[in-house]
């Protein structure tokens, strides 16, 4: 009799292994159809405007799993007429709603480096208080868009830097969930950027050392855009507020002000002024405390040029240096003059479209392109493509295209954009 008890408990123990492995087995292949669309945060400002609106047009056409825009703006009504044929998706949010102004982070800032007692400051004349007032608007859109699912009452919701086109239908939302109820699992592109000022006050502000918490190579969360959990993201103010005692946001100023005067008593100014990204404060958070979170995929990426500038490589560099060979040096990008700005800007984008690209940041600030991509992220998002061929890769030459009826812009473009992210 003791047998046959012994058979049925391994029997039924055997059937419970089995069907949990079963659910398990489940539970990992749910569909990314159990998780509903999310929204999209943007800031812009009027001075913006053209380039906003390309971005959020691109946005609203390839961004497939995000329903609702919400721009944050100190220029809702104004923009909210101009832009009015983008639709009710987009919805622009009044910046003032927020109660973050320029003058709150000035005087935290300096109020937190003036309780250090190391640096010393002079009445607004210091070169850490010169460097802060024209750093203002940087420090103040980090709040303004890491506070805005609270304030918008949002779930997951993906940030989006105003300044980025995007050219290809691209998803956020994983393929394969880990589970059908929040926390959800979002992809997630990475760069090679490692800026130690902000790995530094990152560490202080949530605790997290990602050097030593993640073996193996590292990735920066900055891409010019991201996916914010919920859940992890209260965690992440959980966590910041209960280490230090004080709201999130002061931390993050505090700890900002604390990083750009590091070499106190000596009066420089630490990494140029730029001590924080919100980007890199979640991201890590997540990839250690939540990493059923974060899948990484890959996409094409580039950063710049700023909105005005044309690739366009001169032949007499040949052989020196070839025709088609790398886009990253900046003589190779011609200007033009206030009134051909846009028509250029048009152009180039239809450049990129064609090359290949997911999306590029048109930063006001680049005089040039440059790429952040890891060499096994380029392999795999150009697996396959053709390397360009009898092309410059500019319109230096497209019109030549008339005289060959086998080329059009499309081949005369294809490829390229992985031939330059390999070539930099």
């Amino acid at each position: 009799m003791l047998k046959i008890y012994v058979l049925l408990f391994s029997i039924l123990s055997n059937l419970c292994l089995l069907y949990a492995n079963s659910s398990h087995r489940q539970l990992n292949e749910v569909s990314a159809s159990v998780v509903p669309k999310i929204s999209a945060v943007m800031l812009t400002t009027t001075k913006d405007g053209a380039v906003f609106e390309r971005g959020v047009r691109s946005a609203l056409k390839h961004l497939v799993d995000v329903d609702k825009f919400y721009v944050i703006t100190p220029s809702k009504h104004e923009l909210s007429l101009k832009f009015k044929s983008l639709g009710e998706r987009v919805i622009f949010v009044d910046e003032q709603s927020f109660n973050f102004t320029g003058a709150l982070v000035a005087d935290t800032m300096v109020q937190s480096v003036r309780d250090r007692g190391t640096y010393p400051l002079g009445n607004g004349n210091s070169p850490f208080e010169r460097t802060l007032w024209g750093k203002l608007p940087w420090y103040l859109q980090q709040l303004l868009k890491i506070y805005a699912g609270k304030y918008l009452n949002l779930k997951d919701y993906v940030l989006l830097d105003g300044d980025c086109v995007w050219f290809r239908d691209t998803k956020f939302i994983a393929e394969k969930q880990t589970s059908p109820i929040p926390p959800f699992r979002y992809n997630y592109a990475t760069s090679t950027q490692i800026h130690g000022a902000y790995l530094a006050s990152s560490k202080r502000i949530n605790g997290v050392d990602i050097i030593n918490a993640r073996k193996g190579k590292f990735r920066s969360g900055v891409v010019h855009h991201m996916v914010l959990v919920k859940e992890v993201l209260d965690d992440l103010f959980k966590t910041v507020e209960t280490l230090h005692g004080l709201p999130m946001w002061q931390v993050m100023l505090n700890q900002s002000a604390l990083e750009m005067t590091c070499m106190a008593p000596n009066t420089k100014v630490c990494a140029e002024g730029s001590a924080l990204s919100e980007y890199e404060l979640y991201f890590n958070f997540a990839r250690v405390k939540y990493p059923e979170t974060v899948e990484l995929r890959p996409l094409l990426w580039a950063n710049g040029p700023r909105p005005g500038l044309l690739y366009w490589p001169d032949p007499a560099d040949a052989p020196v240096v070839p025709l088609l060979s790398t886009d990253t040096a900046k003589y190779k990008w011609r200007d033009h003059k206030p009134s051909e700005v846009m028509d250029v800007f048009e152009r180039q984008m239809e450049a990129d479209r064609l090359a290949g690209f997911d999306y590029v940041g048109y930063h006001g600030y680049a005089k040039r392109r440059y790429f952040e991509l890891h060499q096994e992220d380029i392999q795999q998002v150009c697996k396959g493509i053709p390397e360009p061929f009898n092309t410059s890769c500019s319109y230096r030459g497209l019109d030549q295209i008339e005289l060959r009826p086998d080329r059009t812009p499309q081949s005369w473009f294809s490829g390229c954009g992985c031939f330059m992210a390999k070539a930099a």
